[in-house]
């Protein structure tokens, strides 16, 4: 046997009648008329941010796929690039005598000794040695020869 809520071919009908349900429900028998719940408005409510929150978090993966995505693509591209770059150093190295590649290999070792080294300041005017080689007495630094003479006349008594 079929009621007219079951029998409804439409979903917003079936509705209709769990609505009926949430507002009047001392009203009729609901259960031989074989309507399955109420529907409250707070089931609406419900409802409705159930689904929201589900669009939220579909919106969320998508974001994160997409941001790994494009992660993965410009990983991608800097291996290629660096691919390319190794591939030009290896035909440059190719191209030069076996003087240069020697002495390319010697600036390659004093640029690693160098590395992390600060060469400090001038002892006597507080110059900054960077870039300069610089004077040396005793275990003193200097930026040029004046600044080792007036250090050694200004200590030496």
């Amino acid at each position: 046997v079929s009621t007219q809520s079951t029998g409804a071919s439409c979903k917003e009908v079936r509705d209709e009648f769990r609505r009926f349900w949430g507002r009047n429900p001392d009203k009729w028998d609901y259960k031989a008329a074989k309507i399955p719940t109420p529907l409250t408005p707070e089931m609406v409510e419900e409802q409705a941010r159930k689904k929201q929150d589900k669009r939220k978090a579909q919106r969320a993966a998508k974001a994160k796929k997409d941001k790994e995505r494009k992660a993965a693509a410009a990983e991608e591209k800097r291996k290629e690039e660096d691919r390319l770059i190794s591939e030009a150093q290896k035909l440059r190295m190719k191209t030069l005598t076996p003087r240069e590649r020697c002495l390319l290999a010697a600036e390659g070792r004093l640029a690693a000794q160098t590395r992390g080294h600060t060469s400090g300041s001038c002892e006597n005017c507080g110059t900054g040695l960077d870039g300069l080689v610089p004077f040396e007495r005793e275990s003193w630094k200097f930026c040029s020869v004046n600044c080792v003479r007036e250090h050694r006349l200004t200590h030496s008594s």
